[in-house]
Formats: C-alpha cells, sequence, structure tokens
C-alpha cells in the first residue's frame, strides 16, 4: 500500500522514460492512496490499475500539533530574550542564502519596529554556527540549533517566513506555521510544495513575496496591521481543516487490505 502518494513534475518526467520497468512494479502494490488527481492520473500513467488509484488528500494537512500554552508562552519568551509587548518573526526551514535575505529585511524593519526580535531556525542545524556569525553577536536575534522546537517558534510569532522559497530549492512545509493561525509568507520556489502553496494563495491565507524588497514591504504592512495578521492567520487555519480527513481516508483503505490479508 502506497501512503500519501506524490510525484513531482521533475520526477514524472523521468519516471515516464522507464514507465516500462515500473508498471510492473506498481502492478504489484494492492492500492494507492494519493494526495490529488494530478498524482492519480500520473501513477496511472506510469502504469498503475486505475481501479487500485483513489485521492485520499495530503497527510501533512492532519498533523495536530498544540501551540504552546499560555502558562509557558512568557517563559518561552523570556529564555528567548523576548520582552512582553515585543513583535516576533521567525523565519523557519531557512537555507543557504535566504539568511543574508532575512538579516537585511529584519534590519530596515527595526527603524520602524524597534520591538521586533527575530528568530531564524536553520532547516540543517549543523549551519547554526555560520549563521549566527553572519548576525552578529550583539545583533538581538536567536538562531536556533536543536532540532523538534520549530513548531514552538511559530506558535509564539506575530509573522512567519517559511524558506527554501527565495531560492530555487523547492520551499519547505507552510502547513506547520498554519495551524497556529499565523500569517505566513513565502517566495516563489514553492514547486516541492506547489498544491499546497497554490490552495492557500487561492484563499487569501498567505503571501507570497518575489524578493526581499516584497519580503520588507509585506512584513512591514502585516507588522503595521494587527488586524490582517489575524485575518490572514485564521484564513491559512481554514485551509488546514479544510483540508483534513486523508488519514481516516488512509485507515480505512488499510482495513480494506487487511480483511483480505
Amino acid at each position: 500500500m502506497l501512503i500519501n502518494g506524490r510525484i513531482s513534475d521533475r520526477a514524472f518526467g523521468r519516471y515516464r522514460r522507464f514507465k516500462f520497468m515500473l508498471k510492473p512494479v506498481l502492478g504489484r502494490v494492492n492500492i494507492f492512496c494519493v494526495r490529488t488527481e494530478d498524482d492519480k492520473n500520473r501513477f496511472i500513467a506510469l502504469g498503475a490499475p486505475a481501479d487500485r488509484v483513489s485521492v485520499a488528500g495530503n497527510l501533512k494537512f492532519c498533523g495536530n500539533k498544540a501551540a504552546v500554552s499560555g502558562a509557558n508562552v512568557a517563559k518561552l519568551k523570556a529564555a528567548l530574550g523576548i520582552k512582553p509587548g515585543d513583535l516576533v518573526f521567525t523565519a523557519g526551514s531557512t537555507h543557504e542564502g535566504e539568511e543574508k535575505i532575512i538579516l537585511w529585511v529584519y534590519r530596515k524593519l527595526l527603524r520602524d519596529f524597534p520591538n521586533l526580535r527575530l528568530i531564524i531556525a536553520p532547516r540543517h542545524i549543523e549551519r547554526a554556527r555560520r549563521v549566527r556569525n553572519l548576525a552578529g553577536r550583539k545583533a538581538a536575534v536567536n538562531v536556533i540549533d536543536r532540532i523538534g522546537v520549530l513548531n514552538e517558534m511559530y506558535s509564539i510569532a506575530d509573522i512567519v517566513f517559511v524558506g527554501g522559497s527565495l531560492i530555487p530549492h523547492g520551499g519547505q512545509n507552510i502547513i506547520e506555521p498554519a495551524v497556529f493561525a499565523k500569517p505566513v509568507l513565502f517566495g516563489p520556489y514553492m514547486f516541492n510544495f506547489k498544491d499546497e502553496a497554490r490552495e492557500f494563495l487561492a484563499n487569501g491565507a498567505a503571501v507570497m513575496v518575489k524578493d526581499k524588497a516584497q519580503l520588507r514591504n509585506n512584513c512591514k504592512k502585516l507588522l503595521s496591521d494587527a488586524a490582517e495578521r489575524v485575518r490572514l492567520g485564521e484564513n491559512a487555519r481554514t485551509v488546514v481543516l479544510r483540508n483534513q480527513g486523508a488519514l481516516e481516508k488512509c485507515l480505512n483503505a488499510s482495513r480494506e487490505i487487511l480483511r483480505y490479508a
């Protein structure tokens, strides 16, 4: 059984050249639970039996991550040097080349928002020291060098930028901050999360920026308008809730297989 099946544009182009090899392999799979209609059509085009392929949706929407509790918010912020009344800008899953842009944007924003604090969580934590050096030791910037705390950083943010998207990497998971009803910004390179990005943008649930100037301008707008931050964040959480259900569909399909195993 294939769960959360997906074939990217680039991969599909490669796989088609080897369809004669893939078809016998795909024929041995009992059922395919795939993310979208496009994925369904691609699996069938590569040789998967059409009656075994169904669209279940994206399991990434099914994560139920709880925000930091009210009692712990102050403690976490204090540990990070964030004072009551400060605004928090979290840049998550950033890649090489993006931190320079984030830091440039942050320094520009400080002119209008001196109480703005920046959290950078590099996608690969072994880069944390390099990012810290890039920020400068005296800068009021928190660079995360631990695994498993990104959701906490999203949870306490006022605005969020999701990395891997201002450089041609393909983007990172924009659903994670949306779970917490945070206003999400990302760059133009979201081909690894194409469907998610399209869904968020179509529902006014995120902002796409093409460069550092647009990132600065849109961050400034959001930081100046608390109501707009709330509106964008609530739209984001609505998109997440509306797209849940894939887990139950996959479990039902599993039960069908096991019943006749």
